[in-house]
């Protein structure tokens, strides 16, 4: 909140009376935009590792300049599918850029797109179809990748594995992967929406997996040097918020850099210290 409240961005908190997973998302969304104008652009952002970067304008601008209905954030991990990673990979596109699978804890669009999202099936047959393990897991964001794929994906590449460098797919992930394959088979496919990934982070940022030392405060934003954007939130999923070997979360850190590079733009320093990664094998991978 605090940096939300540094850029005056009005936050409101959708607050489930029981927590039941991920799928709960799309079901509070439904609920929360149910009396909302179709024409109201709107954006979600999860409130647990999600931290803002520009004021609202800043984010509707660039939004509005992407000429879509619907937006939602890119990472380079595919989650929970790592067997649609190929098709992600076969989609065209004018990006050069490796953020190219959705990650659901940030996206925006037209309250009348997120809407044919939230309702695109009904809320028995989401449970059914993407709720796993005894019901102990669901994913809206595996709901997304059917979804998406469904509209815009290609076929998937001769022997693909699962994400680029992965090795051979367990017995329960290729479970999982006939699983999801079978649900993108069913899934109907409709025209009409414009719906776009952000491949470039020109308004959102996933960290999970991205090197750190690509980042850098400058005139008063964070920016992405290797895609060269100033992203307007940043989202540190996969527990990349948390410091190596500690359990400390550096939220409250970057809260503070945030807001002290804003203030003082004539100032230019990294994201965090070079402790801040996400697991020791990706350290390694990125020396």
């Amino acid at each position: 909140m605090r940096t939300c409240n540094h850029f005056g961005i009005t936050v409101t908190h959708i607050k489930p009376n029981e927590w039941k997973g991920n799928l709960q998302k799309i079901f509070e969304m439904q609920n929360f935009i149910r009396d909302k104008n179709d024409s109201d652009i709107l954006i979600f952002a999860d409130a647990y590792d999600c931290l803002a970067l520009s004021d609202i304008n800043e984010a509707v601008n660039k939004f509005t300049s992407m000429n879509c209905d619907l937006l939602c954030s890119a990472e380079l991990n595919c989650h929970p599918f790592k067997q649609f990673a190929s098709r992600f990979e076969n989609i065209p596109r004018s990006s050069k850029s490796r953020h190219i699978y959705p990650n659901t804890g940030l996206y925006m669009g037209r309250v009348s797109a997120i809407r044919h999202y939230c309702n695109s099936i009904t809320r028995q047959q989401l449970i059914k179809d993407y709720t796993f393990n005894n019901g102990r897991y669901s994913t809206d964001q595996g709901r997304f990748h059917v979804y998406y794929l469904a509209r815009y994906g290609a076929k998937a590449s001769e022997g693909a594995e699962g994400e680029v460098g992965s090795t051979k797919a367990s017995e329960m992930e290729e479970k999982v992967g006939r699983w999801a394959e079978r649900l993108l088979k069913k899934e109907g496919k409709d025209e009409g929406l414009n719906i776009k990934l952000d491949h470039d982070c020109e308004i959102f940022q996933n960290m999970h997996k991205a090197p750190w030392k690509d980042f850098s405060f400058e005139s008063g934003k964070l920016r992405n040097n290797a895609l060269n954007s100033t992203p307007s939130f940043i989202h540190f999923s996969g527990n990349s918020d948390r410091i190596h070997n500690r359990e400390d979360r550096v939220l409250t850190d970057l809260s503070d850099r945030i807001i002290f590079f804003n203030q003082n733009t004539h100032e230019k320093g990294p994201l965090t210290y070079n402790k801040a990664f996400h697991k020791e094998d990706e350290i390694n991978q990125r020396k």
